[in-house]
């Protein structure tokens, strides 16, 4: 067997280790299911497995350490579970990924320095979960990304000014977080941008950057609740 999908349907309680003896697996989509517990450790045996859906399901528990011998993974979606606990630190070994959603668990806590040698990754969504601490200027290794979701989890002080060098991002979101200081104008280089969310940080109040008016291909921009002063009649959205 090379590819099941098992995605979209009622099944309940752990996920069946039988599934992970399946050692010629290269797709396997366990996703909108209802399974519990942890990610079981037999993962490892399926060193064939380029992708790996278990998104919208009730598991808890932390990413196994033994994920990391899945090293043909291009894509990973976890979202939408209740999966806890920090990043593991030999994540770096997944150095094929293309996509990684991790999305609406509980992770917490501040990356591994390891996690940035991922520079293939193409899409980042870690929005929704614990993640602490200012966010990591080494976030300018990843300069493959096309869509960066860090939205919803308590990082503080500035957005890093090297956000800037990922100029191959369409799609940004920094919104519903804790982040302070000016309006972060460095964004405005990112020409590629169609959508843009920074609402709800505790940025310095002040009137719209006219620079914005560079991301001429926007179609969403969401400013709201961050404090933004001025007359309302000067932002010309037709700009955009």
């Amino acid at each position: 067997l090379v590819h099941f999908d098992g995605g979209s349907n009622a099944f309940t309680g752990t996920m069946p280790v039988s599934v992970f003896n399946s050692v010629g697996l290269t797709y396997l989509g366990l996703n909108y299911n209802l399974f519990t517990g942890d990610i079981p450790i037999e993962i490892d045996q399926l060193n064939l497995l380029t992708a790996f859906y278990a998104n919208n399901n009730l598991l808890t528990g932390t990413i196994p350490e033994q994920m990391s011998k899945l090293t043909s993974l291009t894509a990973l979606s976890l979202e939408s579970n209740g999966i806890t606990g920090q990043l593991p630190t030999n994540i770096n070994a997944l150095s094929r990924l293309l996509e990684l959603r991790i999305d609406g668990n509980a992770f917490a806590g501040v990356f591994p320095t390891s996690f940035w040698d991922m520079n293939n990754l193409a899409l980042l969504n870690i929005s929704s979960n614990a993640f602490t601490g200012p966010f990591p200027i080494e976030i300018s290794s990843l300069n493959s990304l096309t869509s960066l979701s860090i939205g919803h989890n308590t990082f503080t002080g500035l957005v890093p000014d090297q956000i800037s060098s990922l100029n191959a991002l369409v799609t940004l979101d920094i919104g519903g977080c804790l982040f302070t200081g000016p309006y972060p104008t460095t964004i405005s280089v990112l020409t590629l941008l169609t959508e843009l969310t920074i609402e709800a940080n505790q940025f310095d109040s002040g009137s719209f950057p006219l620079s914005y008016y560079s991301l001429t291909h926007l179609e969403t921009l969401n400013l709201a609740e961050i404090a933004m002063t001025g007359v309302f009649g000067d932002i010309s959205l037709s700009n955009f």
